[in-house]
């Protein structure tokens, strides 16, 4: 299954920004471009890029932003 298609993505831009966000709170958030990149861990592929107002990061933004955490949560697993 692809982030477009994904139940997860309808809850985050829908049920959940309804009811953590006023009105004028929810207009006032842009809609980014998410690219649907393949997941090399599990060798599928992303799908086609959607425009959403809230997503989860991808794989790779995950390895950039938090590779810190990322490893110290590693090291925990061991």
């Amino acid at each position: 299954m692809t982030w477009e298609e994904c139940d997860r993505r309808e809850w985050l831009n829908k049920t959940f920004i309804e009811s953590a966000f006023s009105q004028e709170e929810q207009d006032r958030i842009i809609k980014s471009d998410v690219k649907a990149s393949d997941n090399e861990q599990y060798g599928t592929t992303g799908g086609k890029n959607t425009k959403d107002k809230v997503f989860f990061l991808s794989e790779q933004e995950i390895k950039k932003y938090l590779k810190k955490e990322v490893l110290l949560w590693k090291e925990k697993l061991v």
